[in-house]
């Protein structure tokens, strides 16, 4: 189970609720749903890691016992899925993670959760049910290596995309907005540069690739030995990725720099939330 890692709460001053008149019918197929919006006065960020193991037996399970690279991430999906519910409670209706985080940022497989619950606005229950089919599909019981591994990912996420009808082609920044505004950073690094880098879908002053959605999960899981890396091209030039969770498996740090940078320092901060890596002591 993966445990709540930070949990710092001061006031969380919300404000007024805002119609949002442009959104899928997938996402509000039960009520017209009005929003929360994403920015007040105090910063809320959610920081999604991983607990790191030795690989579980990998050839006779073909699974990694992490979370960054196996169904384990599920568990950051229930207890987000109770404090969406406290809020329902609180206010009467629905809310999503993308308007009550003003920011996401995920590594390894809670990478591919910042992604669906950030980029592609999903409700929890949603992100659970495209998360556990990918996973089942990724993760099946016959024999396969990294590659034909990844070759699933890629399928799987190309069908998370159809049933949302968004385009394979389509980029993590500047080609979608089901976010709200909600900004999302997904760790990654270098195979030949040490080092935790960002996918971002706003801009930024650091340098950040912009990939396809599709490219950008499989970036993110691209754990050595369960997936295989993957190149990312910009410009004539291209790099391959390998996924961040193997030195920066709590991605906390990295939450709380890109919030820095985005908002100023001067921005009071109302929550940070960080599931997903371990029971380690407060920063």
């Amino acid at each position: 189970m993966a445990s709540t890692n930070i949990i710092l709460v001061t006031t969380l001053d919300l404000p007024p609720a805002n119609q949002i008149s442009k959104y899928s019918a997938q996402t509000i197929r039960a009520t017209k749903m009005q929003f929360l919006h994403p920015e007040g006065n105090g910063i809320r960020l959610l920081s999604l890691g991983t607990q790191i193991y030795l690989p579980f037996s990998i050839f006779k399970h073909n699974a990694y016992s992490a979370d960054g690279g196996d169904i384990k991430c599920f568990s950051q999906l229930l207890i987000l899925e109770e404090l969406m519910h406290r809020l329902e409670y609180d206010y009467g209706r629905p809310v999503r993670p993308c308007e009550f985080f003003h920011s996401i940022t995920g590594v390894g497989a809670a990478g591919v959760i910042a992604i669906l619950l950030g980029v592609l606005g999903m409700t929890v229950s949603e992100a659970t049910e495209a998360f556990i089919g990918i996973c089942e599909k990724v993760f099946a019981a016959d024999v396969c290596d990294d590659k034909l591994r990844s070759e699933r990912l890629d399928l799987a996420i190309k069908e998370v995309l159809d049933k949302l009808d968004v385009s394979h082609s389509t980029r993590l920044a500047g080609d979608i907005e089901r976010s709200l505004g909600c900004r999302v950073s997904i760790c990654y690094a270098s195979a030949s540069i040490a080092g935790c880098r960002m996918f971002r879908n706003y801009q930024s002053k650091q340098f950040s690739y912009n990939p396809t959605i599709v490219e950008a999960v499989r970036a993110c899981w691209a754990t050595p030995g369960l997936f295989s890396s993957i190149f990312i091209r910009s410009g004539p030039q291209s790099e391959e990725i390998i996924s961040a969770v193997n030195g920066f498996n709590n991605p906390t740090l990295q939450a709380v720099q890109e919030a820095r940078e985005l908002y100023g320092i001067n921005r009071a901060v109302s929550a940070v939330l960080s599931l997903g890596s371990g029971k380690n002591g407060p920063i």
